[in-house]
């Protein structure tokens, strides 16, 4: 049987580049790879995910230690270019040549999905058109997935709905740490918006809407509801972010760590809850 430490995922993106927006007040300094946060963390998955333009093609030296881990999800697009010919496919071409080497890439996953540029680009139909060219250029069947933010409930959904069914797996993320009051509420809406869909819920270790830490308190809240819906089999996994503030000191790091440690060995139902080995 699946275990909650099975179904853990790191947010991995390139050191530094969470200290780049001033308005985060993330303190220190970052330099832990997306590998050691995996390491440091105890998670056996990771998004890794282009940020500040890197890391640039070709990707074989970020997924050679990657390979150890159980599963892998790149960017779906390149940030590195502006061209709008070119950001449909963006990376395409290099993730499927990296997942043709390593059978643990598993799919792509389109963040800040919901950017004017983005979302103008990707209809229902290019989503589909993007899977169809990853997957056949992979070998196999490859998954993408949605970046939601509780703050897309802000506004009208009515286009975001229509593009939902292209997508293997929505992620869904409370950025403003004041809304994860909201949390199970705004989940509950989720799974009525989109019936039957695979969930994830992200887990941030530090308050980037507001610029400061989780209290003990506010973290463990977020732990436990998301590890509530986790064990109920409404969702299937659980992503942090990020490595790039796991090496500077924040308390909400280390307290996600020992959570991992005290429950990453509860059983997990089977029938919903995480992509099974060998499943692509």
């Amino acid at each position: 049987m699946k275990t909650v430490r099975d179904c853990l995922w790191l947010w991995g993106q390139t050191p530094g580049c969470h200290h780049v927006n001033p308005n985060y007040r993330i303190p220190g300094v970052n330099r832990m790879t997306p590998f050691e946060g995996c390491i440091y963390m105890g998670i056996p998955n990771i998004c890794r995910v282009v940020m500040c333009g890197t890391p640039r093609p070709p990707f074989d030296q970020e997924s050679l230690p990657l390979e150890t881990l159980d599963r892998v999800v790149w960017s779906a697009t390149c940030m590195g270019k502006d061209d709008e010919n070119y950001a449909p496919w963006g990376d395409l071409g290099e993730v499927a040549r990296q997942a043709r080497k390593y059978a643990n890439i598993r799919g792509v996953v389109f963040d800040d999905f919901y950017s004017e540029k983005l979302f103008r680009l990707f209809t229902l139909e290019r989503l589909r058109e993007y899977k169809r060219r990853l997957s056949e250029a992979s070998g196999r069947e490859m998954e993408i997935w949605d970046v939601f933010y509780e703050r897309q409930y802000k506004k009208p959904l009515g286009d975001i709905l229509e593009r939902f069914p292209a997508f293997d797996v929505i992620t869904f993320w409370t950025m403003v740490g004041s809304e994860l009051v909201h949390l199970r509420k705004n989940l509950e809406r989720l799974f009525t918006l989109a019936p039957g869909k695979r969930v994830m819920t992200g887990c941030y270790m530090w308050n980037y809407g507001e610029g400061r830490a989780f209290t003990p308190e506010e973290m463990r809240f977020q732990l436990d509801i998301q590890l509530e819906y986790l064990l109920a089999g409404k969702t299937e996994g659980i992503i942090f972010c990020s490595n790039c503030i796991a090496d500077v000191g924040i308390d909400a790091v280390e307290q996600t760590r020992e959570w991992i440690a005290e429950v990453g060995a509860l059983p997990v139902p089977e029938s919903r809850a995480c992509v099974t080995e060998g499943t692509p």
